[in-house]
């Protein structure tokens, strides 16, 4: 169109010469027609460098946008498995609260009943003791009273020992308050029955004796009885304060955890909004690219269409002007040593400590009965039953002790195995925990370093965009200053040109009104009015078009800074905390390095500890069975040996000691 108003307004040089202004004329329109193809062709040009930029702007937005996704939906899986984490740590709390709470219960409760249990003891323990010294001093007062040679013919002549116990108050043998004990203790629930204690061979000394031994077992078997209750309550206590004190240690570490899981959530979270506003940023920006792309495209369809018609213009007013003037023109993972019945049963018990010994594989037992075997065939008399029943007590005593022994033995390694696989359970916990911090916080930096790169490759890309569209503009601004002169003059040129052909048809007498369009130089002129018309809306147009691809450049630049700026400070704050969770990282990698070492001398210490309490193919409960088949089988043993030392050390004078007569069972 440019070309068009320069040649046009050369018309004016025409009117003054001789050449033929129509032939002049319709050469300038021709010139006019290869100078809009040129423009066409530039344009076309033009906007496919610029549908190009819009094309890598939206591909880096719409990458943009994808990524933001990615990490949105990566982000709310996080903080989604941070809460799921909270939960199953709250509920461990509440559980880990209640054990503690039972087992200081049980624990108050234990602590209780074993008070009593005590109290209880004392209090018996107490009146056995003051029973066995009443009974010792009623004994003496007796013997004392028969050697001055006191007739206690009353105290003799007494039926069972409640008589006697009255009798020997009555002859002042006894006080009253020894009288008393005596009578509590023979009418006691758990002693014999006084009927038991009728008067027997050896008369009143004798039932004393009997009741003192009773006493005195009775004694023993309450002090066993509180020696296992003790040991018992001991092992419960000592149960339950462990546990009381893995618990607490777990009930503190689940806090740390949940607050570990709470820290991940909030962190996860701001992320998360900071991601949700760069989404809606980017997708604000890529609508506002697709609507100015959309845009420019409608602009070039609209100049393109505007061109078309120009040049289809220039084409009729070319051929009215040769009609008028007549020219024409062309244009895509041995011997038996047994002699009576005695020697029998002597043997008898020999051989049930053998076999004992045989059938538990005892070889403690086996030379046992072989000593006693050696006693009895080379020795005889009180003398080799006395040893022989010593040494079968000592071995029991032994046996007990070992049982006990055993026992405690049990409970240590029971306490240091549970207390061990605690340990390793913890610290397996602690090596789980660091490990998932590890990988967290490893993903997190290599996320953040990707995202880093991924900004700066979006600053090249946004860098490159803005220099494109800047030399895009210059582009466009130098066309227009160019243009827009070009367009003025163009319009100039035609006025003149219609005023030179209005005086060359005047002066050939044909008289033309503005805006015929009748005859030939009506049709001229009018072709040419439609130009001068279509090059003032052209300009206007063109003005228009530089005036909002000016304002769009500026607004553009605006945006683009301000997405620099803020792609800037993402890369700072994300290569801040990528160097933040790698120290961070380092530090877990220590961390991890050093529980491991611990975890092995864990490992350590639990083979030894193994090694010690479980080499021996039998448990203890088998262990346990068979040390009291063995106690059991020598208390049978010793107590087959009494009977047969008491047929063989026969009678004695009714005032025998205790031990040497025969008791009537």
């Amino acid at each position: 169109m440019s070309r068009l108003v320069l040649l046009l307004a050369n018309l004016a040089l025409v009117s003054g010469q001789a050449v033929n202004p129509v032939a002049k004329v319709i050469s300038l329109l021709s010139d006019m027609q290869t100078t809009i193809k040129k423009e066409g062709k530039a344009e076309d040009a033009r906007i496919t460098k610029f549908s190009n930029n819009c094309e890598l702007r939206s591909a880096d937005l719409e990458y943009q946008i994808k990524t933001a996704k990615e990490d949105i939906e990566e982000l709310s899986a996080r903080i989604s498995k941070a809460e799921g984490k909270k939960e199953t740590l709250a509920s461990t709390l509440e559980e880990t609260s209640e054990g503690i709470a039972s087992n200081e219960a049980d624990l108050a409760a234990a602590t209780s009943v074993r008070a009593k249990e005590a109290a209880d003891f004392k209090a018996a323990e107490k009146d056995l003791l003051e029973t066995s010294a009443t009974v010792e001093r009623a004994m003496s007062m007796l013997e004392k009273k028969e050697a001055k040679g006191e007739s206690l013919v009353q105290v003799k002549g007494a039926g069972n020992l409640l008589q006697a116990v009255q009798a020997m108050m009555d002859a002042s043998v006894i006080g009253h308050q020894d009288a008393k004990t005596l009578t509590a203790f023979l009418q006691d629930a758990q002693a014999p029955e006084p009927a038991t204690y009728e008067s027997k061979t050896g008369g009143v000394t004798e039932m004393l004796e009997d009741m003192l031994d009773k006493s005195k077992d009775q004694l023993m078997e309450l002090r066993k009885k509180e020696t296992e209750a003790k040991h018992s309550f001991e092992m419960v206590t000592q149960s339950l304060a462990d546990e009381i004190k893995f618990a607490k240690a777990a009930l503190e570490k689940a806090k740390k955890s949940q607050a570990e899981q709470a820290r991940i959530k909030a962190e996860a979270e701001k992320d998360l909004q900071q991601t949700k506003i760069s989404l809606t940023q980017d997708q604000k920006s890529l609508s506002d690219v697709t609507m100015d792309c959309k845009q420019e495209v409608a602009d070039y369809q609209e100049e393109t269409k505007s061109r078309g018609l120009e040049t289809e213009a220039l084409t009729a007013a070319k051929a009215a002007l040769m009609e008028s003037s007549g020219l024409s023109f062309l244009q895509l993972g041995s011997k038996s040593t047994i002699k009576s019945s005695q020697d029998l049963k002597h043997f008898e018990v020999v051989r049930m400590v053998r076999t004992l010994g045989q059938q538990l594989k005892d070889h403690q037992l086996v030379l046992l009965s072989r000593r006693m075997d050696g006693m009895l065939r080379s020795e005889s008399g009180a003398d080799v039953f006395g040893k022989i029943k010593t040494m079968i007590s000592d071995m029991i005593t032994t046996m007990q002790e070992n049982l006990q022994a055993e026992a405690t033995k049990k409970a240590y390694c029971d306490k240091e195995m549970g207390e061990a696989a605690d340990k390793k359970a913890a610290k397996e916990d602690d090596l789980d925990d660091v490990s998932t911090k590890i990988d967290g916080t490893a993903s997190k930096s290599a996320s953040l370093k990707k995202q880093v790169v991924a900004i700066k490759k979006e600053l090249t890309t946004l860098a490159e965009t803005q220099a494109n569209m800047t030399a895009l503009r210059q582009e466009e601004k130098a066309i227009f200053k160019t243009k827009e002169p070009e367009t003025v003059t163009g319009m100039e040129g035609v006025k003149s040109a219609l005023k030179s052909l209005r005086d060359f048809y005047k002066s050939s007498g044909v008289k033309v009104t503005s805006g015929e369009r009748k005859g030939a130089a009506g049709g001229v002129i009018g072709r040419l009015e439609d130009v001068e018309a279509d090059m003032a809306m052209s300009l206007s147009q063109m003005r228009a078009a530089e005036k909002t691809a000016q304002t769009n450049y500026e607004r553009d630049t605006q945006d683009m800074k301000l997405e620099k700026t803020q792609k800037e400070k993402d890369i700072e704050y994300k290569t801040a905390e990528a160097q933040r969770l790698d120290t961070e990282l380092n530090n877990l990698n220590a961390d991890q390095e050093s529980m491991q070492t611990e975890m092995s001398a864990i490992m350590e210490f639990t083979k030894g500890l193994e090694a010690e309490c479980l080499v021996t193919p039998e448990s203890f409960a088998e262990k346990q069975a068979k040390r009291q088949q063995e106690i059991d089988g020598l208390k049978e043993a010793l107590t087959a040996l009494d009977a047969t030392a008491g047929t063989a050390l026969l009678q004695r004078g009714p005032r025998a000691l205790r031990g040497q007569g025969v008791l009537k069972a």
